[in-house]
């Protein structure tokens, strides 16, 4: 890769800062313990 001068691509710190005015979901999931398998199951949407 250095002697063709490719570099690797990978996402920097300043895309995980959040936007401020984005709406942050609370956690629903934080005072549950979970102890077994399929107890709790999760999907996310992105715009």
């Amino acid at each position: 890769m250095e002697i063709l001068g490719l570099k690797a691509i990978y996402p920097t710190q300043t895309t995980r800062i959040a936007d401020k005015e984005h709406k942050k979901d609370p956690y629903l999931l934080k005072d549950l313990k979970i102890t077994r398998a399929n107890q709790v199951w999760a999907t996310e949407i992105t715009y």
